[in-house]
């Protein structure tokens, strides 16, 4: 996979508020993949101690995909936050949740409300080639929830991207990934670091 990342001033081990993150975007964004390239990534450069915790119970070889991914970079997984070795892990690392995608906009508010309860960070996956118009809504609530922080994924298959680029930038969203295709359109390279 092809990734432009933020650069690495950016990226410490405070990029998050919170070590607990749940990851979350709409069904085929990409999610899994967006949030295992972005964790590993920030794997190395801050030498942090990470366990993926599915809650996706839902979508049938999930957990084999994720506990394969997690075996390839060396993060420990869990499929169930109920095993005692659970807690003692996310004592000491950062703690990811993965969740069933999104099927609507509204979806959304149902995940803020987990991670409020929880004290947990949400990273909401935003899928480029989608329609400019749905991704709007989805920043949208996704600010109306105070959500800030973006992967942005498959960046290239969107025509023209700067109109989404634009919208994040000239909002208060923290764009902490942006993963690609084969060829990325030159407006997309911007730096999200102000």
């Amino acid at each position: 996979m092809n990734a432009y990342k933020i650069p690495s001033n950016i990226l410490c081990e405070s990029v998050f508020s919170k070590h607990r993150i749940l990851f979350c975007g709409f069904s085929g964004s990409g999610v899994a993949t967006a949030m295992f390239s972005f964790l590993s990534y920030y794997q190395k450069e801050t030498r942090s101690k990470i366990c993926i915790e599915n809650r996706d119970s839902y979508h049938i070889g999930k957990k084999e995909q994720l506990q394969m991914l997690c075996n390839i970079i060396g993060i420990q997984f869990y499929s169930e936050a109920c095993n005692p070795s659970f807690q003692e892990q996310t004592d000491q690392n950062i703690h990811c949740i993965y969740v069933p995608g999104l099927k609507s906009v509204e979806d959304l508010e149902s995940y803020q409300a987990i991670a409020k309860s929880e004290e947990t960070d949400i990273c909401l996956i935003v899928d480029c080639s989608r329609d400019t118009g749905i991704n709007r809504r989805l920043l949208i609530s996704a600010k109306e929830l105070g959500i800030s922080y973006l992967i942005l994924t498959k960046i290239d298959l969107n025509e023209n991207p700067s109109e989404l680029i634009d919208y994040i930038l000239s909002e208060t969203f923290r764009v902490i990934m942006i993963t690609k295709g084969e060829n990325i359109p030159s407006d997309a390279l911007v730096d999200f670091s102000h």
